[in-house]
């Protein structure tokens, strides 16, 4: 019922303070809960009191720099996660929750933004490779939930009137799940989400306390792709969305 947690970062300029050098190292850990640990869940998983703890050592590396009118971000980082607890499926179907010996993460962060004219433009991108070691599951050896690829491109401009129109793609590679009937991975394909949303800022000096009201309405997976994170189960489809903030 205890652990230990740390971390530790470092960062430096250079480039006359356009550059930034930074790198991390840190060590976190994460209790089962008690549905982990004995929970049934109307006798579809089996109990396992005997869960241990899993522990997260993370590295990472970059330098953030700006280019012109705009900022590149590059990131290279490594996460081991030791005793990881997933779920497995045993012959009776039900399913059941162990530790495996570890899930290793490699991979490349790059974020980057740039302004041109009064537009703003941007996008990331994240490459990953993942490893999953675990001997005692034989039937899924895949993790899931954990697309090596995924990435965003999106574009902000005025439009006229004081309002902004912003347009984005969003991808998502492709993945593996477990299948609820005989427990083996199961891979679930890519695609691509393409979103947009139209804004106004509505300045009220003089009035209400000199706050301002952003109005915004917004479409999200305009294409209404079907995309899985688990078998059987789509993320949403195609959603309008109507927001007001006061600051």
């Amino acid at each position: 019922i205890d652990d230990w947690a740390a971390r530790i970062g470092m960062s430096a300029l250079s480039n006359d303070g356009a550059t930034l050098v930074h790198a991390g190292l840190s060590r976190r850990g994460r209790f089962p809960a008690l549905r982990e640990l004995y929970s049934e869940a109307l006798n579809r998983f089996v109990p396992n009191p005997d869960l241990r703890p899993e522990h997260l050592v993370a590295l990472e590396a970059g330098v953030t720099t700006r280019l012109g009118n705009g900022e590149l971000q590059l990131v290279g980082f490594r996460q081991e996660l030791s005793g990881a607890i997933r779920r497995i499926t045993l012959e009776d179907r039900r399913r059941m929750r162990i530790n495996s010996d570890q899930l290793l993460s490699t991979g490349l962060e790059v974020i980057a933004s740039q302004q041109v004219g009064p537009a703003l433009i941007g996008g990331d991108l994240t490459l990953q490779q993942v490893e999953l070691t675990d001997p005692g599951a034989a039937r899924s050896t895949q993790p899931e939930n954990m697309p090596e690829q995924t990435g965003r491109f999106w574009v902000r401009a005025p439009v006229g009137l004081d309002v902004d129109a912003q347009f984005e793609t969003e991808y998502t590679g492709s993945q593996f799940c477990q299948s609820p009937d005989t427990g083996a991975d199961v891979r679930l394909e890519g695609g691509t989400w393409l979103n947009a949303a139209l804004s106004r800022v509505w300045d009220l000096a003089g009035r209400a306390g000199g706050r301002r009201i952003e109005t915004r309405v917004s479409a999200d997976n305009l294409a209404d792709t079907a995309l899985y994170d688990q078998c059987g189960l789509p993320r949403m489809g195609r959603l309008l969305r109507f927001s007001v903030r006061v600051f």
